[in-house]
């Protein structure tokens, strides 16, 4: 994504995964993500409107869907989910 995460602060993906019982392995790099809310180019709400989970999983799983293999979303509460990449 740009930076050397062994270098750099990736943020507190490592966590996310814990919380939602996702195993990390030491090829793997965690990034939190938040489903928000864009309006007309901003950004209009961090949380989108508290989504719901169940309306967040559908969102995810069809993100997840249409990646190439060597990234993850997973499902996570409300409008908090995670990300996991593969190092190369």
């Amino acid at each position: 994504m740009g930076y050397d995460p062994q270098r750099y602060y990736t943020g507190r993906g490592p966590l996310e995964a814990a919380s939602i019982g996702i195993g990390l392995t030491e090829d793997d790099i965690a990034f939190r993500c938040n489903l928000i809310t864009e309006k007309d180019g901003l950004l209009a709400d961090y949380s989108s409107g508290h989504i719901t989970s169940e309306e967040a999983r559908i969102l995810i799983e069809a993100v997840d869907k249409d990646l190439v293999n060597s990234c993850r979303f997973h499902a996570g509460v409300s409008y908090r989910h995670l990300l996991v990449m593969k190092k190369r």
